[in-house]
């Protein structure tokens, strides 16, 4: 069932994604696939979800290429959906930052090469 759905999460982003951004999730899943469990379950969501989000960009896309709006509405989906990838993106920039960097230089700070990795890894 796993494996159905990731297949099917492939399928969507090579239809939907942009190749370059393909290639970055791509490297991703290829990063997390030999570390523990965790990663390798991290790695399967960020595919999903991923693929899920392309596939409401598209359906959303397709609404309004088909629907006689008129072109201040196609321009406010434009910059809704152009916002939204910025927020998502600053999002995990902020998460990274507070929380994610400041650990890993504890860590490197005092040595510990286990706990830095196991930071990294997740």
């Amino acid at each position: 069932d796993g494996k159905l759905r990731l297949a099917y999460a492939l399928q969507q982003l090579l239809e939907q994604e942009e190749p370059a951004t393909l290639v970055a999730k791509l490297t991703e899943l290829v990063d997390r696939v030999p570390r523990c469990r965790t990663a390798k379950k991290h790695a399967y969501n960020m595919i999903i979800s991923h693929a899920l989000h392309c596939r409401e960009q598209a359906v959303n896309r397709n609404k309004g290429t088909s629907s006689s709006g008129s072109i201040a509405d196609v321009a406010r989906e434009q910059i809704r959906r152009c916002f939204e990838d910025f927020l998502d993106d600053h999002k995990e920039n902020a998460f990274n930052s507070a929380f994610i960097e400041p650990t890993r230089l504890y860590f490197h700070s005092i040595g510990d090469t286990f706990g830095l990795e196991c930071v990294r890894q997740h």
